[in-house]
């Protein structure tokens, strides 16, 4: 079974450091219908590798006065008032202009005077909202998605999982720790969302990444010392919970970029959650799903023991560079 865990790691290095270099924290545009021509817009872009993006929302509407700006150390955000003489805001060719250059997708909120919502997902190849079509959000809700995302493409979130799943192997053990890692992302996601817990984004990063070599070191201790349980077996749940408090403020921090619909605050922070554990569920079976298969199919084993060790020890060098990288951005101030 180890050589098994060690190939499909080997696997998922090679896939997911592509993914690296995928932004996964979207834009948001809020639109909020005033009177029956009259528009309120606000826009937030991400800051990426130091700089904004130069994403500019375009429509058949007219500006009415002047933007509002307001720019801190992750976002920009613009608002601004807006004529749509006429047509409705599904029928005024909305766009964000830019959006085709990068890799990041925009969160459409759309509040009517009647007290009806939509949300849209606006992507690097479909920039412009078109009603008449059909959309994945018609089906999934915009911040189920989102929440997906950002757990499926964020590659420190995703090297915690799977490092843990290569210590964890008794089905009992993944089962309490999974559910301690759940719950407790879950209550600091909700907290931060809520602004009831506020606690500096970038210390949670390097902590996270902290969080990933501590488990890597675990896996190699294990193996170098077999007759000596990691703590993480000892309590897993203890442990994992610890661990869960702190990747669900890193999650909350890619919410927050983004915020919540005034409207329907609760209801999209669910469905936020929701997602990443969707995303949480899919990793977890594609994982076993692939080992059993391997199994099944008669895998030989590796011919020296330590070689299936090789991918923790990559994971772990990765883990331990972002937290040197982001602790020296910490102690720089950049």
């Amino acid at each position: 079974m180890s050589s098994c865990y060690g190939r499909i790691w080997l696997l998922l290095i090679l896939l997911s450091l592509p993914l690296a270099a995928h932004e996964t924290r979207p834009a948001y545009l809020e639109i909020q219908q005033v009177s029956e021509d009259i528009y309120d817009f606000t826009f937030r872009q991400p800051q990426i590798g130091g700089r904004f993006l130069g994403l500019t929302v375009v429509s058949a509407c007219d500006v009415q006065g002047e933007e509002a700006h307001q720019v801190t150390p992750s976002t920009l955000e613009s608002s601004w008032r807006a004529d749509c003489q006429g047509l409705s805001i599904e029928d005024a060719r909305l766009g964000i202009a830019g959006l085709d250059r990068t890799l990041i997708d925009t969160l459409v909120h759309l509040s009517f005077l009647n007290g009806n919502t939509m949300d849209r997902i606006l992507t690097p190849r479909a920039w412009r909202f078109e009603p008449a079509a059909t959309h994945a959000i018609d089906f999934l809700p915009a911040y189920f998605i989102l929440g997906l995302e950002h757990l499926l493409l964020g590659l420190d979130h995703l090297a915690f999982l799977l490092v843990l799943l290569y210590l964890i192997r008794n089905y009992k053990t993944l089962i309490i720790a999974v559910t301690s890692f759940t719950v407790a992302h879950s209550i600091t996601l909700g907290l931060a969302a809520f602004e009831l817990l506020k606690v500096p984004q970038k210390p949670v990063e390097a902590v996270i990444a902290l969080s990933i070599l501590v488990v890597a070191w675990e896996v190699t201790r294990a193996h170098r010392q077999p007759d000596k349980r990691p703590l993480i077996l000892v309590y897993p749940w203890c442990l994992t919970f610890v661990f869960g408090l702190l990747h669900g403020l890193g999650f909350a921090s890619a919410l927050a970029e983004i915020g919540l619909p005034e409207d329907s605050s609760l209801w999209a922070l669910a469905l936020f959650n929701l997602g990443i554990e969707a995303g949480q569920l899919l990793v977890i079976l594609a994982l076993l799903l692939s080992v059993a298969l391997l199994r099944f199919a008669g895998s030989p084993q590796l011919r020296y023991a330590w070689l299936h060790q090789i991918p923790v020890y990559v994971i772990g060098g990765l883990a331990g560079y972002w937290f040197i990288d982001r602790t020296s951005g910490i102690l720089l101030g950049l």
